[in-house]
């Protein structure tokens, strides 16, 4: 599919808009600033993308869902069992069109950059942090916690360690300033740390390899604590998503399939229940925070007319049955909230391209998606 590249700036304008003064959402911090992006980039995002889309239909869907899932795996090291938090945001890129359709997913886990910065350098202390980190690096398997039961276990590593295109780290930077958005994602999966090896035939005595840490040694293995850099703008990562180059396509892969159909089922179950958002709260007394905001464009273009229209221009809907659709499964109808308290939060960001075609000529790629 082509993307112009004038998404990326249109994206880094709308994420930059859900941190504004007309936020919902107060507070600072990992939670408060996902809440912000779920509860805005709907709109946000439409509205900016919408002057570049010729024909089809644009929709996304945010999604904020209580006590994020927490991924239960045991630590080859040590042989302890853990059970840090699977991710802060999940971002689904659906495309439907005449050749049928596919599905993309990111898992990001997001962490606040270090303070007098304007980039994307995030710093994760030890243990916790360093376990979440370690996961990203190797995904050992994993069962999920979120549903009545436990799941199965799922496995999602790659083939070659640090070739995961389905789950980042990104970093957000509140001083990071415009047009930048502040929301930076890094470039790779987490790469597995080394340890000093042999020294190569013909070296110096001093002089020792690098090679990459055994798992199963917890002898050998660094710890997985430290500054790292976020590069890559969210607003590119989106179009990296539309492109097909980043995120893993759900059709090709049953384990990580399994995976986003249990985060969607948790989130499904928890707006149902209509819980407050937790660790959040609303910049005004006495307004709630919805959990489902969908917001979409259509356009088409008319016999008698050259160029597009807009064809249908549903503001942000929140909680009407019929306007959300298909996402998430099972919703039908309107529910009462009651106040829960959860520790954690978790976002999805659900983007659904229908017979999408962009402008012509705006600078774009097209690359295959698969």
């Amino acid at each position: 599919m082509k993307a112009p590249t004038s998404l990326i700036a249109a994206a880094e304008k709308a994420i930059l808009e859900c941190r504004n003064a007309a936020s919902p959402v107060r507070g600072s911090g990992e939670v408060a600033e996902v809440a912000r992006l779920v509860v805005s980039l709907p709109e946000n995002l439409v509205n900016e993308w919408a002057p570049h889309l010729s024909a089809g239909r644009l929709e996304i869907t945010g999604v904020f869902t209580h006590q994020t899932p927490k991924a239960l795996w045991t630590d080859p090291r040590t042989g302890d069992d853990q059970s840090p938090e699977l991710a802060d945001l999940l971002v689904i890129v659906e495309s439907n069109d005449a050749w049928g359709s596919t599905q993309r997913a990111l898992l990001v886990q997001a962490k606040v950059a270090d303070a007098r910065r304007t980039d994307g350098r995030f710093t994760l202390a030890k243990k916790g942090p360093a376990v979440q980190r370690y996961l990203y690096a190797h995904w050992p398997p994993f069962k999920l916690t979120g549903l009545t039961a436990h799941s199965r276990q799922f496995n999602i590593a790659p083939r070659v360690a640090g070739t995961c295109p389905g789950s980042r780290y990104a970093s957000i930077n509140v001083n990071t300033p415009a047009p930048d958005s502040g929301w930076w994602v890094e470039a790779a999966q987490p790469a597995i740390p080394t340890k000093p090896g042999p020294a190569s035939p013909g070296a110096s005595s001093t002089a020792t390899a690098r090679v990459p840490a055994d798992p199963r040694d917890p002898v050998s293995v660094v710890d997985y604590d430290g500054s790292f850099d976020a590069t890559v703008s969210l607003g590119e990562a989106l179009r990296e998503m539309i492109l097909g180059t980043l995120g893993t396509p759900l059709d090709k892969d049953p384990e990580w399939k399994g995976v986003v159909d249990h985060l969607i089922a948790v989130a499904t179950q928890r707006d149902v229940a209509g819980m407050k958002m937790p660790g959040v709260f609303a910049t005004s007394a006495g307004v709630k925070l919805e959990h489902i905001v969908t917001a979409n464009r259509v356009m088409k273009f008319a016999p008698t007319y050259v160029g597009p229209y807009l064809l249908l221009n549903e503001d942000t809907v929140v909680h009407h049955s019929g306007n959300v659709g298909s996402w998430p499964p099972g919703r039908d109808g309107t529910f009462e909230p009651f106040i829960e308290a959860w520790p954690g939060g978790f976002g999805i960001i659900h983007m659904r391209l229908s017979s999408a075609e962009w402008k012509d000529g705006e600078a774009s790629d097209e690359r295959p998606i698969g």
